[in-house]
């Protein structure tokens, strides 16, 4: 309890003391504070009287003077016994008065002063000069505030797309004319920040060509986003002629669509001095050397700013200086506005009369160009898999429908090399050379999908290109001559094959596939005549009758596609392309035409006439069908029919004797056709090792490192054409038509029903393939390790 009762005094008087403290602080603050107020007002009411007391002695000196003036007339008081001009004021101020703000004046009055509300028309002026001075600032920095130029173009540029661009060239007055004058020098700069200029970037010089900004900003509209991609280019004066040279040669103004000028500023002086035409005339000359670049295929929208107006006269004056009327005639303009603005910037006035200007050029500007872009190599596919193969495979579907040979080779050459005359127009017509674009500040590698290189118009780029595309072309087919035997047709085959360009390493295969494909023509043709078994007229005939249905059994349009296919696979260009920037990083070339311009393509006469021809024998089939027995045999090609013509009507003369005592029995026939078939295989073998040892001596892999435009698939694949087999046919007979679809590509319509092949025969046929395949496997795999221990070593 004692301890309680310490701590309670001891807290007690704790706080007595902190108490006494505080009072003692704050009446020893408060004292001091009423005394630093009492000493301000008493000397501000010193202040006001020490005036009152100079304003009245003046007032006495004044007095006196009149006084002791004759013709000034006045109330003399030589002993002051007006009280109201005798000085009464207390030389010692009442200081009981002064605190409740009152001043003794004497025979004046008592004087009423009110500290506070001086101090409340202070703070009120300074208020005043606070809001003026912040309301300037921001007036300064929004007429100055760069316009949104992207918001802009999205807003007013009709039929947006999903990239936008507009370019824009700023002309601007000489620095001669900027030094001359103030608002001159005001104005440009202003001009320069409102169109993205830096206010700090180092000063243009005159005679030259500035890119202000370059924006790439993503905008939204509704639940569309745009990309938008916005620059402007200043000029400053007329261009030297260096500058007019690069800006042409490196197409600096390309792209650009619309074109903005400021006028200078003129002194106010009479109008028609020859002074206040030299502006004006150095602005034509600005104009006009756009005129004599025209780096732009289409007029362009005008915008004329003029810092001064003193009325309709002005107008019409600019417009006769400026030749604005002759301009629109020679389409370097499309049309204009002349936009008067104050020659200040300080209000809002100019700045509104800008944005409506840019709003008028962005509805006015014309669209870019629409290109489209595609490798080489996607461009040769695309045109020839949307012209070239459905003709080709429609055709061959109607000519197997019908039961027609296969179509001429010349017409498929026709077609193929006129689909590559129509793209190379396409792409490297003269008329792209006139196309302002793209804008240089967007042709960026990164950017080539949508936005092409600089030089991809160039005359040397599209002359380029189309001598590339043209290479891809095949020599003329000249109509095939009779041929008496079959290798008289293979040497003319194999003649139009060497015509073809190709690298060593790739003319072993293309004359391959080519031997394969008439080998399988042959023996096909072989195997549908009946053997000979003895040698005579009617034998020659059946010789010369096999050489004719080999002819019409010939897939004429499959021969030509090896030909495409491999001209595609071994095409080399002859040189790199002009412009380096059209090669991608992975080797592509980039071709850039117009959207649809290689649409509308038409064949050329000789296909359509083979079209019609192909038509034309489906009817007189379909009508020789009715009309025939249904077994009858078809009529053979007019080829046949010529051959056998000329040895049937030739001159009645006697037949040559020939020794045809001995007729061979069927087993010396069996055996001979066993040797004619040991030989012919002796043959395909030693073919087959030569054409691979041509491959080995030299580099084994150099066609596979050959561009591969079009793969075989693309050109040589087609839905097989199924035949429909006659009522008459029976169930054992309809099991031939399963073959291999290249073997029925080959083999085309069979105009006469071969006869059935023994199945001992088909079983032995198929085992011999078999070992001959087996042998030629080891020998490639034997030679092949051969080559891979030497790569090891």
């Amino acid at each position: 309890e004692a301890l309680n009762e310490k701590a309670e005094r001891f807290a007690k008087c704790t706080e007595q003391i902190c108490c006494s403290l505080i009072d003692e602080t704050l009446t020893s603050n408060v004292a001091q504070l009423a005394e630093d107020v009492l000493e301000d007002e008493l000397e501000r009411i010193h202040k006001f009287i020490k005036r009152w007391r100079d304003v009245v002695a003046i007032r006495r000196q004044l007095k006196r003077q009149m006084r002791s003036f004759p013709a000034a007339p006045c109330c003399v008081d030589p002993r002051f016994k007006l009280r109201a001009l005798a000085p009464s004021a207390p030389a010692p101020p009442s200081m009981a008065d002064l605190a409740r703000g009152l001043v003794n004046l004497g025979n004046g009055g008592v004087l009423a002063v009110s500290s506070t509300r001086l101090l409340k028309m202070r703070h009120g002026a300074i208020h005043q000069m606070r809001v003026h001075s912040f309301y300037q600032q921001l007036l300064e920095e929004t007429a100055w505030k760069p316009l949104d130029l992207p918001a802009l173009a999205m807003e007013n540029i009709p039929n947006l797309t999903d990239r936008i661009f507009w370019k824009a060239l700023l002309l601007l007055p000489s620095d001669h004319e900027r030094e001359a004058s103030l608002a001159d020098r005001v104005l440009s700069d202003w001009l320069m920040v409102k169109l993205g200029g830096d206010a700090e970037s180092e000063e243009q010089t005159d005679g030259s060509l500035k890119t202000l900004c370059v924006s790439n900003s993503l905008q939204e509209s509704g639940q569309r986003i745009y990309k938008v991609h916005v620059t402007v280019k200043a000029s400053r004066g007329p261009l030297t002629e260096a500058v007019l040279s690069g800006a042409e040669e490196c197409c600096e103004l390309h792209g650009t669509r619309a074109i903005i000028m400021l006028l200078p500023a003129l002194a106010d002086m009479e109008l028609g001095q020859e002074d206040q035409d030299v502006p004006l005339l150095s602005a034509l000359l600005q104009l006009k050397q756009l005129q004599q670049i025209n780096s732009w295929n289409c007029p362009l929208p005008l915008v004329v700013l003029v810092p001064w107006h003193r009325g309709a006269a002005d107008a019409r004056r600019v417009e006769e200086a400026l030749l604005l009327h002759t301009l629109l005639e020679e389409e370097l303009i499309s049309d204009y506005m002349l936009v008067f603005i104050p020659d200040s910037t300080s209000d809002l006035q100019g700045s509104k009369q800008l944005t409506q200007a840019i709003r008028w050029l962005l509805g006015r500007s014309p669209p870019p160009p629409p290109l489209s872009c595609k490798t080489l190599v996607q461009l040769i596919e695309a045109s020839l898999s949307q012209e070239f193969c459905p003709r080709v495979y429609s055709n061959r579907q109607n000519r197997a429908a019908a039961r027609l040979p296969g179509q001429d080779a010349a017409p498929v050459v026709q077609l193929y090399n006129a689909v590559l005359a129509h793209v190379a127009h396409g792409v490297s017509s003269q008329d792209l050379c006139a196309l302002s674009w793209p804008p240089a500040e967007f042709s960026q590698p990164e950017t080539r999908e949508f936005v092409p290189h600089l030089g991809w118009n160039s005359a040397q780029q599209l002359s380029w290109l189309q001598e590339v595309i043209l290479s891809l072309q095949l020599p003329e087919w000249e109509e095939i001559p009779a041929a008496d035997s079959w290798s008289d047709l293979c040497s003319f085959i194999f003649r139009y094959a060497a015509e073809i360009p190709t690298s060593r390493h790739s003319q072993p295969l293309l004359m391959s596939r080519l031997e394969n494909l008439l080998e399988r023509v042959r023996l096909k043709a072989q195997r549908t005549q009946p053997p000979i078994s003895s040698i005579t007229a009617e034998n020659i005939d059946l010789e010369v009758q096999s050489v004719c249905a080999a002819y019409r059994q010939i897939p004429w349009d499959d021969v030509v596609l090896i030909f495409i296919d491999h001209k595609l696979k071994d095409w080399q260009p002859s040189g790199p392309p002009p412009c380096q920037d059209a090669v991608t990083e992975d080797g592509e070339i980039l071709v850039y035409f117009p959207t649809g311009s290689l649409d509308g393509f038409k064949p050329p006469a000789e296909w359509t006439q083979a079209v019609e021809k192909t038509h034309t024998e489906k009817q007189q089939q379909e009508r020789d069908g009715a009309t025939q027995a249904p077994c009858a045999p078809l009529p053979a090609p007019s080829l046949k029919r010529k051959l056998v013509n000329s040895w049937v009507e030739a001159p009645k003369e006697p037949m040559l004797h020939l020794d045809i005592t001995h007729t061979p029995t069927a087993e010396e026939l069996l055996a001979h056709r066993v040797l004619q078939s040991l030989e012919e295989e002796k043959a395909e073998s030693k073919r087959s090792l030569e054409q691979l040892q041509r491959w080995l001596d030299g580099d084994p892999l150099d066609h596979l490192s050959t561009p591969l435009f079009i793969p075989s698939s693309t050109l040589l694949s087609s839905p097989t054409t199924r035949k429909v087999a006659p009522s008459g046919r029976t169930k054992g007979s309809a099991a031939t038509m399963q073959k291999p679809e290249l073997d029925e590509r080959v083999d085309g319509p069979s105009w006469s029903k071969p006869p059935p092949v023994p199945l001992a025969r088909r079983l032995k046929d198929l085992e011999r393939q078999i070992v001959a395949g087996r042998e030629e496997e080891l020998a490639c795999r034997l030679k092949l390790s051969g080559l891979l221990s030497i790569v090891d070593d």
